[in-house]
């Protein structure tokens, strides 16, 4: 079942001039979720800040550190420092 992430926001939309994706949801679905913990659980000090990280990516979301917007992918980056050393990176594609 899709995970609804939150929305891109009005902010967001105006600071990088991309109109077309104000009021999108950002949803994460099964199969990114699955790729996420085979290929990046292991990048984390322990199984237990992934966790932690899964847990708070609508968090992540609503109140980024930093959105960057890369035209050639058409696709949002949320940056977001969490706890000590955790920096999360979540990649938002135009997709379905």
């Amino acid at each position: 079942m899709k995970r609804i992430l939150g929305e891109v926001s009005d902010a967001i939309v105006e600071q990088w001039n991309i109109l077309e994706q104000k009021g999108k949801k950002i949803v994460m679905y099964p199969e990114a979720k699955e790729h996420s913990k085979e290929r990046h659980i292991n990048e984390y000090p322990s199984e237990e800040d992934y966790y932690f990280v899964m847990a708070s990516l609508e968090e992540i979301i609503k109140d980024p550190d930093y959105v960057f917007y890369d035209k050639s992918k058409q696709g949002l980056e949320y940056y977001k420092k969490i706890r000590k050393h955790i920096l999360v990176a979540i990649r938002v594609n135009n997709g379905r």
